[in-house]
């Protein structure tokens, strides 16, 4: 978008930011009158065109559709327009909402599922929607942040391009996510947020929802957060990769979800941060100490930088109930006679246990030194002389 930048930052350019409902049209739909040549369209949401007065830009074809926004735009200046179904056409619709207004409503006016479809939204049945988040039912709260998600970047059921500007009010996503019930809280970060690409105009917002939400009372907003904030960083979002780390790594000794969450937001980062930037052996015993049966994912995801270690493989195989198939792998490639050793001081003798046998089977092709073969009970095909038979 260098050339859009260009293009929107010189004196005698008008220019367009419009999001065009997919069920209408394209940008290339819009009309201009008053520009001094021929316009320019740029992405799927963008029109330029020169102009040295101000130019009135129009939805083209006749229709059921009307632009509303900034429609009238002077040279140097960029307006922000959307082309939704026009007031008036669903005036049933929003006369619905001037009695009781309950969730159920709520969902029949905005949620479209598979079997029930609603008809494109119309900005004054918009506004209705974003007045709701002030409704004094909770569950009507919450019921909005569903009907919102639509129209974060990315989702399927977005109904505008990725590149048009976003329908969603500035201050509205951090209005909802500050609510007083918990619940509503929850919802924004698990569906609204979730949902929000790296490029959403609301991210700024996110990311300081997803920071305060670190100090939520309620452990599942806590939770949320700390997940949120990797896969900000993992997308190349508002948060940056060593804060998600930081956040994460501070709530690994939060007892039950809370600390697990964090555990697996740190094997999560493993792409996103830079070595140098962080502890990664240091954290791998900070889990060891307060969730080991997560140690298994975290190991997994940094095993090419932690090398086998013999205390803590025994603890982890002696001690917890997960495995990690990519891990074990690793150490009968890269430390088998260590692997072989430690396998012996866990299960020194027959009758193995189910657990042993499982290991053993994942080893079985890569298992390639005798001595570990051995420790696994495995056969010692590698001894076998060429073309020998391979017993059944």
């Amino acid at each position: 978008m260098i050339v859009l930048q260009l293009l929107t930052a010189l004196a005698g350019t008008a220019t367009l930011h419009v999001a065009v409902h997919r069920d209408a049209g394209t940008v290339y739909d819009v009309a201009a009158d008053g520009a001094d040549g021929q316009c320019v369209v740029l992405g799927t949401s963008w029109v330029a065109c020169p102009a040295s007065g101000p130019v009135t830009f129009r939805w083209g074809p006749r229709g059921d559709w009307a632009m509303e926004g900034q429609t009238v735009v002077g040279p140097g200046e960029t307006g922000e327009a959307f082309v939704l179904a026009p007031d008036g056409s669903l005036a049933e619709r929003r006369a619905q909402l001037q009695g009781e207004v309950t969730p159920e409503l709520v969902r029949e006016l905005f949620v479209r599922t598979g079997d029930r479809p609603i008809p494109p939204v119309t900005p004054g049945l918009f506004e209705d929607l974003v007045a709701l988040a002030g409704h004094p039912d909770w569950k009507v709260r919450r019921e909005v942040v569903r009907a919102l998600v639509p129209y974060a970047r990315h989702t399927a059921s977005d109904p505008f391009p990725s590149d048009a500007p976003s329908l969603i009010p500035d201050g509205l996503i951090e209005t909802l996510g500050r609510d007083d019930d918990r619940r509503v809280r929850r919802r924004v970060l698990a569906l609204l947020v979730r949902e929000m690409g790296p490029e959403d105009p609301r991210g700024e917002e996110a990311g300081e929802l997803l920071r305060a939400g670190l100090e939520d009372p309620n452990p599942g907003v806590r939770r949320l957060s700390v997940v949120m904030m990797a896969k900000s960083a993992q997308e190349g979002g508002e948060i940056e990769p060593v804060e998600a780390w930081n956040a994460a790594l501070a709530r690994v000794p939060t007892p039950g979800a809370p600390g697990r969450a964090a555990c697996n937001a740190l094997a999560k980062l493993h792409d996103s941060v830079d070595m140098a930037d962080v502890d990664a052996d240091g954290t791998l015993a900070l889990i060891l100490q307060h969730h080991p049966e997560r140690a298994w994912h975290y190991w997994a995801a940094w095993k090419r930088e932690l090398p086998f270690d013999a205390a803590r493989a025994e603890r982890l195989l002696r001690d917890t109930v997960g495995l990690s198939q990519g891990l074990l792998r690793e150490w009968a490639e890269e430390a088998p006679e260590q692997l072989a050793a430690t396998v012996r001081r866990w299960e020194p003798a027959e009758p193995h246990s189910e657990r042993f046998r499982v290991v053993a089977q994942w080893l079985d092709p890569k298992a390639t030194d005798p001595g570990l073969r051995a420790a696994l009970a495995l056969d010692d095909r590698m001894s076998d002389p060429p073309g020998a038979p391979v017993p059944e």
